[in-house]
């Protein structure tokens, strides 16, 4: 966590357990995979298909507020380019 994060700790057993006899925890649990593996697999088309630039342009509408509080070297580890890369698309945007 890049932030002071509140986090729960649950044992795979009891995680289990829960799943297993909560099927509203269940649901949920699977529709989280199941939005979490579509999440992935459109992250890494567009990371083989769109252009550094679209890919940051697509991050910034995502998350608007996240860009201004990640350190550059994150975001452009995230979105697979160079520190150097972001800095330029960044000041050609701001050119616009």
């Amino acid at each position: 966590a890049i932030e002071d994060t509140d986090l729960l700790l649950i044992d795979h057993a009891s995680h289990q357990r829960m799943v297993d006899e909560v099927p509203a925890i269940g649901a949920a649990y699977q529709m989280g995979l199941q939005r979490l593996a579509a999440a992935r697999d459109k992250r890494i088309i567009g990371a083989l298909t769109a252009s550094a630039q679209d890919r940051y342009l697509d991050f910034i509408a995502r998350y608007p507020t996240l860009s201004g509080r990640l350190p550059l070297r994150m975001l452009a580890s995230y979105l697979g380019m160079s520190p150097e890369t972001l800095s330029r698309i960044r000041k050609s945007l701001s050119r616009k």
